[in-house]
């Protein structure tokens, strides 16, 4: 699946770069970009989780092209790192633990365009899709520390009720995104995102009310060439 948003991205960005050879509402931009990231949900006793943000980064190429007058379409492909962190309890399980997951995203937003003093300011928003790679979970009791790599699956069997390194390798959601465009082609960007879909593994044989979604707020810069 990642291999395919990859090839994906790659038919768009030639298509728009043979595009913009023709057309001035096409642009391609240089992405980079810093994350406060948490999971939001519901544990074990279905009471509402109460995580820490962790810092996060993302890096990538984004592609917007005029769709009408002042309204286009931004898309691309991040790298993008998420997680969360708990001092106290964590679904259910009285330990420190701090996530740390990589996704490659493919967010797609509409935008509104408008000219403002010497730039322009684009309001917008849209879905992302994300696939896991790569991550860890850590957990810490006193001053012992155990590090675990995530194990990708939508659903996994265990007696264990507390397989905290299971995880959906699937997300979607929502950005909302706020942005500044100077004349010069950098630009800068707030953003929030809020995850839709629950991200941790279903035990087969233990049914659990865990619930973990991913929230974001993110601000970046870009550069359009």
């Amino acid at each position: 699946m990642t291999l395919k948003i990859i090839f994906m991205f790659i038919a768009l960005v030639v298509a728009c770069y043979s595009a913009k050879s023709q057309s001035d509402g096409v642009s391609l931009r240089l992405h980079s970009g810093l994350n406060a990231q948490t999971f939001y949900g519901t544990n074990t006793t279905d009471d509402k989780l109460n995580l820490n943000f962790v810092p996060r980064f993302n890096v990538g190429l984004m592609v917007d092209f005029r769709l009408v007058s002042e309204l286009y379409i931004k898309s691309g492909l991040l790298f993008t790192t998420k997680g969360a962190k708990s001092k106290n309890q964590f679904p259910g399980v009285d330990m420190g633990v701090e996530y740390n997951v990589a996704y490659i995203e493919l967010p797609m937003n509409i935008l509104y365009k408008a000219p403002l003093q010497s730039g322009h300011i684009l309001l917008g928003f849209g879905p992302y899709l994300s696939y896991g790679i790569v991550g860890s979970v850590e957990y810490g009791i006193s001053t012992t520390t155990v590090k675990e790599n995530i194990e990708f699956s939508n659903e996994y069997e265990s007696l264990n009720i507390n397989e905290l390194n299971k995880l959906d390798p699937f997300d979607y959601g929502g950005n909302i995104i706020v942005c500044y465009e100077l004349k010069n082609g950098v630009s800068w960007q707030l953003n929030t995102q809020q995850g839709l879909k629950k991200i941790n593994a279903e035990n087969k044989l233990l049914p659990s009310k865990i619930i973990i979604k991913n929230r974001g707020y993110g601000i970046s810069i870009e550069y359009k060439f």
